[in-house]
């Protein structure tokens, strides 16, 4: 074998394990990874629903990559209004969160998969 082909076997052999790498490295089920350090979140009061203490949160996307998002707002009289947006893009703001008799108390969870895969309980 010339020095040539063995440099080429070589090569041919170390970009077959960094695709192997890859490959093993991508997002599967169970393993998303936690968006809630890139994400930006804002609460306003007396936003919504004509009344002062309504709760509005924000969530601005500041993520490289598109992110699951489940926000919960907790209501007076103890129960949680929640909702979600599946593909928060980047740099995206999703503005559909509130509650109208608010606590002040908010959840979020954050990630690159979904509801099961943040590990959110609410």
């Amino acid at each position: 074998m010339t020095f040539i082909s063995k440099t080429l076997s070589t090569i041919i052999d170390i970009a077959k394990s960094l695709a192997l790498i890859a490959i093993l490295c991508l997002p599967t089920e169970g393993s998303a990874e936690n968006m809630g350090l890139c994400i930006e979140v804002d609460r306003e009061w007396g936003t919504m629903c004509n009344r002062d203490d309504s709760l509005h949160v924000i969530v601005t996307n500041r993520c490289p990559s598109t992110t699951y998002i489940k926000v919960c707002v907790q209501e007076k009289g103890g129960k949680w209004s929640c909702g979600s947006d599946n593909s928060l893009e980047p740099g995206e703001t999703n503005r559909g969160f509130w509650a109208c008799k608010a606590t002040g108390d908010y959840d979020y969870a954050a990630c690159t998969g979904g509801y099961s895969e943040c590990g959110f309980k609410r």
